[in-house]
C-alpha cells in the first residue's frame, strides 16, 4: 500500500492539547486528529490547501485529486491516533 501522507504531532494555537496533522501533499488536502473532549475521544478537522476550496468541495466527485482511498485514509487516522496516544499525557 502506498503511504502518500505525512503525519506530524504538533501543538496548535487553536487546540488546547497536542494534535496530529495528516497531510496528503499530492491532493492538497489535510486533516487534524485531536483529543479536545477527552484522552480516548478523537475528532477530525478536515481542510484543504486548494484556493477557494469551499466551492470546489461541493462537487468532489468531479475532482479526482480530492479523492483518497478509504483504506489509506483509515490507516492515516489510526496512525495519527496511535502517535497521539504515545505522546500525549493522560488527563
Amino acid at each position: 500500500m502506498n503511504k502518500n501522507y505525512e503525519i506530524n504531532v504538533i501543538s496548535d494555537e487553536n487546540f488546547e492539547n497536542l494534535v496530529a496533522e495528516v497531510i496528503f501533499k499530492e491532493n492538497d488536502f489535510a486533516f487534524i486528529v485531536s483529543q479536545e473532549r477527552s484522552f480516548t475521544e478523537y475528532e477530525i478537522s478536515i481542510y484543504s490547501f486548494i484556493e477557494n476550496a469551499k466551492e470546489r468541495f461541493y462537487n468532489t466527485e468531479k475532482i479526482p485529486g480530492l479523492m483518497i482511498d478509504f483504506e489509506i485514509f483509515q490507516l492515516a487516522i489510526n496512525e495519527a491516533k496511535n502517535r497521539l496516544a504515545l505522546l500525549d499525557l493522560p488527563r
